[in-house]
């Protein structure tokens, strides 16, 4: 079953629930204080204006609050904010005796003031969409749809620092495709870039939601693992290889994945650090055979438990091959003894 629907521990899904409602209070504050905020913005440039009289110009004070209030608080809230500015305007225009030579003069300057701050709210409001844009494309890639090696990192240093005050397990999984550059030799980039969407796709849908995964290069993916413990993290890995086993097989793709497992009971020193253990490992069952999961339990002072899963007989070596779905029926058995090969 995937796991991105139920977690494997209560407790840990409301550890991460009541840090998820702390964060959106602390927005629905932050956006609280920016709408108070800009109102006695508009409230100041007012009375301003009304201070400094009809002659003095003060137009161009109302726009910083607008584009303020768009650029936080989005669309909506910009165009309210710039009705009320030109409502402001409008009665501190009046208020100081403005005389003007035809009664609907004012009105229409109301409208061409209102239509200035509109356009003004509405123009920042798409800077902002594109920033948001441009920024999650920036961390996302383009090809798989996960995020990159740079949302890795910034999410990872997140959940370390996560981890270092509240002492929770983290672990990172670092998978490879083995023997990619054949299929890309032998079935071309497409059916190569399709490999990887499949792949990527599958390990989307089976990790956890609060889980985070990323392509970090090539045919190289890491998976990250927090708030759970290492025997939770052990059986997710185990049941993602061998959905990534039936997906593959599913599709009719001769291909097997290497993964390497550190799981840190401790924190580690830096994301660095935790990636390169992954990768290790990960590098460790492509020189063994490949097709196996290889994982450690770090607890700050070394590694504290090692081994690996051997699932099946990968394909292609000395030993006759054998079809996916038979290799994951003995998997499943071999799991079950917890075989460490």
């Amino acid at each position: 079953m995937p796991h991105n629907d139920t977690s494997t521990d209560n407790h840990v899904d409301g550890g991460f629930a009541m840090q998820q409602i702390t964060h959106d209070a602390a927005g629905r504050w932050f956006k609280a204080l920016i709408f108070v905020t800009s109102l006695g913005l508009v409230g100041l440039v007012g009375v301003g204006h009304y201070w400094a009289g009809p002659e003095v110009a003060f137009s161009i004070f109302y726009l910083p609050p607008i584009a303020l209030t768009a650029w936080y608080l989005g669309k909506r809230v910009g165009v309210l904010l710039a009705v009320v500015s030109a409502v402001a305007w409008f009665a501190a225009d009046q208020l100081a005796g403005h005389v003007y030579t035809h009664p609907l003069v004012p009105y229409w300057n109301f409208v061409s003031k209102a239509g200035l701050f509109l356009f003004a709210a509405l123009a920042v409001h798409r800077l902002q969409v594109a920033f948001d844009q441009e920024r999650n494309n920036a961390r996302k890639d383009s090809l798989t749809g996960v995020g990159n090696s740079r949302a890795f990192l910034e999410l990872a240093n997140v959940e370390l620092n996560h981890a270092r005050r509240n002492q929770t397990t983290l672990a990172v999984a670092y998978l490879d495709i083995d023997d990619f550059k054949r299929v890309n030799d032998r079935y071309g980039h497409g059916i190569g870039d399709s490999v990887l969407a499949a792949v990527a796709d599958t390990i989307r849908k089976w990790i956890r939601a609060t889980d985070v995964v990323a392509r970090l290069g090539g045919d190289e993916f890491a998976v990250l693992f927090s708030d759970t413990s290492p025997e939770s993290i052990h059986r997710m890995v185990r049941d993602l290889h061998k959905q990534l086993l039936v997906t593959m097989d599913n599709i009719g793709w001769p291909i097997t994945v290497s993964i390497g497992t550190a799981v840190f009971t401790s924190p580690p020193q830096n994301v660095e650090d935790m990636i390169k253990r992954a990768d290790n490992l990960m590098y460790s069952v492509k020189n063994n055979g490949k097709n196996t999961i290889r994982y450690e339990i770090f607890d700050g002072s070394g590694s504290v438990q090692a081994g690996c899963l051997t699932p099946f007989v990968r394909p292609g070596s000395a030993t006759p091959p054998m079809r996916v779905n038979e290799a994951v029926r003995s998997l499943n058995i071999s799991l079950k003894e917890e075989e460490l090969c």
